[in-house]
């Protein structure tokens, strides 16, 4: 299905591999966008709070990021 310009992609979370799928196709997308922009680096906002528990989803995935140590993406909001 297309929304304007842009493919929307849909992933089936009852089937095997779909978080793999989802990461290639934001890697993809994230790829092209710096290529077309001819920007060399990323940020990554990671939004949310450890004060709370069902909020907290952003701040890990923050330390989680940067605990890859990235070159070229900075990401800002972690544990």
């Amino acid at each position: 299905m297309r929304f304007g310009r842009r493919k929307i992609t849909y992933y089936d979370t009852e089937a095997g591999f779909e978080a793999e799928k989802f990461a290639a196709r934001l890697l993809l997308l994230l790829m092209n966008e710096m290529r077309a922009s001819g920007r060399r680096r990323i940020v990554f906002l990671c939004i949310g709070t450890d004060r709370s528990t069902g909020d907290s989803l952003g701040p890990l995935i923050g330390y989680k990021l940067k605990e890859r140590g990235m070159k070229n993406a900075r990401v800002l909001g972690t544990l």
